[in-house]
């Protein structure tokens, strides 16, 4: 805040200052406007509009220019599978460029170490629509093996798919075997009822 005092071109810097320290104590003055004296108060407005403006451009010039995803763009509403892969795209491009120079030199570190034909795998960890990719692996499931079905569920660790094929075997084998024991145990009474004589 400042002010323009008209019409009083006596006073001085001391006058100035000290008119300045009164109006912050007192907050007010007497003007005498006979002589077209007066005294206007101003404010400066920070510009905070124009500074979040281009703060806003400096962000999104950042991400874009890094190829990364600002994931807050994906937080306003729920979004399909086909607008996320979309907007992963440049992220993407460049992780794809980074992954093939880091094949060739994990290929190059095992082929010292004597690891023959090593094939590196990478999972890159992304938002995603889980319901809809979930509706899309199951309606292709008739087509796929059972493992290729849990492994493209996208609430499942890779890791976790073992132990669910291994616990799933075991339960039809016991399936399985307490048929096995159903059928071997009806032929038995099936003789026993043929070798009762007839009543009468």
């Amino acid at each position: 805040m400042y002010w323009i005092l008209k019409n009083t071109g006596a006073m001085d810097d001391k006058d100035l200052a000290q008119f300045v320290q009164r109006m912050k104590i007192v907050k007010a003055t007497m003007v005498d406007g006979s002589d077209a004296t007066a005294a206007e108060a101003h404010t400066l407005d920070v510009p905070v509009e124009a500074r979040k403006t281009m703060l806003d451009i400096l962000r999104r010039d950042l991400y874009e220019d890094a190829q990364m995803l600002d994931v807050s763009a994906l937080s306003a509403a729920a979004k399909t599978a086909t607008e996320i892969t979309a907007a992963y795209q440049p992220q993407d491009n460049k992780c794809a460029d980074f992954e093939y120079f880091l094949i060739d030199f994990i290929r190059q570190i095992c082929a010292v170490a004597g690891i023959e034909n090593p094939e590196p795998a990478f999972t890159w960890n992304k938002i995603i629509n889980q319901a809809e990719i979930t509706s899309m692996v199951l309606s292709a499931a008739e087509f796929l093996d059972d493992e290729t079905t849990l492994r493209h569920l996208p609430w499942l660790l890779p890791e976790e798919v073992p132990e669910i094929l291994k616990r799933r075997d075991e339960a039809d084998l016991k399936r399985m075997g307490a048929l096995q024991n159903q059928f071997a145990q009806n032929p038995q009474q099936e003789s026993q009822q043929g070798q009762q004589p007839p009543e009468g």
